[in-house]
């Protein structure tokens, strides 16, 4: 069994050095190369935040085993009419715990770069229930910084009340969010309209820790680009790769489709400052996060 890694994503390179060190016969490579190189029952392993498109997934060879993250039904679809056994990394609970873990570390570093006062003088508000708010809430916790919380789901709640006193009614919160310098998204799905959002303190940073960008600024490429440690998901695009004879591959640039950056909600403007935080774990603890899907390979029977 071959295993063909996409070289997008630094814990996949940390991965493909511990499946080398294994004896495993690993490969780094770019898109192109991987989908033209991996063959019938061998495994394509992405990063769990790839980012699939229609486009994409219609390029993939028939008959492999396929490890990342989540796909939509229509992506999934294809995947099914290809025969590719596809398994979602976000749905192994193991591994979206341990990975949710080093999201909230990574976010530590996010919000260092990205607010100009200490993080123990600065009012923090965390939206959403769910394992990545509870690491957040978990590591604010142990450093001892205060923070307030509201989620939709009130039978979450006792997840946080040893971690927190400050749960905000999720009725009523909007109407709080001029006291906050920083608000912690990890919710998927729409939250604010225009009018909300006049509702933030002008100075204050919102950072995006959910899998998508619940905010569709009109400029939001724009935005992302002049926030420091924002990044896009440039799906392939300039990747230097080795192939399958370890040769140096050119670069090779796929362009991003619109619908990879932006969602269906309406255009916003808003006055405080918005950072898209995807895969930090594969930005600030690669050599951990893969680590862990190596973890993952071996628990799920991958490593033959």
């Amino acid at each position: 069994m071959e295993y063909f890694l996409l070289n997008t994503d630094n814990r996949l390179k940390y991965l493909h050095n511990l499946l080398v060190s294994k004896n495993k016969i690993s490969y780094l490579t770019n898109f192109d190369n991987l989908i033209n190189q991996t063959t019938k029952n061998n495994i394509a392993i992405l990063p769990p935040n790839f980012k699939w498109t229609t486009e994409l997934a219609s390029r993939l060879p028939k008959n492999i085993t396929l490890i990342c993250g989540n796909a939509s039904l229509e992506v999934q679809q294809i995947f099914k009419l290809k025969d590719i056994a596809y398994f979602n990394l976000m749905q192994n609970e193991t591994f979206v715990l341990k990975n949710a873990l080093l999201t909230a570390e990574g976010f530590l570093s996010d919000f260092i770069i990205n607010t100009p006062s200490s993080i123990f003088e600065q009012k923090i508000l965390i939206l959403g229930g769910g394992r990545v708010a509870k690491a957040v809430a978990l590591i604010l916790n142990k450093l001892g910084i205060n923070f307030d919380i509201t989620m939709r789901n009130n039978l979450k709640l006792t997840n946080f009340q040893f971690l927190t006193k400050n749960i905000i009614n999720w009725k009523n919160f909007k109407s709080k969010l001029k006291n906050y310098d920083v608000v912690i998204n990890t919710i998927p799905f729409e939250i604010f309209n225009q009018k909300d959002l006049s509702k933030f303190k002008a100075e204050s940073v919102f950072f995006e820790l959910s899998s998508i960008q619940v905010l569709n600024f009109e400029n939001t490429t724009k935005n992302l680009s002049q926030t420091k440690n924002s990044l896009i998901n440039n799906l392939a695009s300039n990747i230097d790769g080795n192939t399958k004879k370890g040769k140096k591959t050119k670069k090779t640039s796929l362009s991003t489709p619109k619908t990879a950056l932006t969602n269906s909600l309406t255009p916003l403007s808003a006055p405080m400052k918005y950072v898209f935080c995807p895969g930090l774990p594969g930005k600030y603890t690669p050599k951990s996060a893969g680590k862990l899907i190596y973890e993952y390979l071996k628990s799920n029977s991958f490593l033959k």
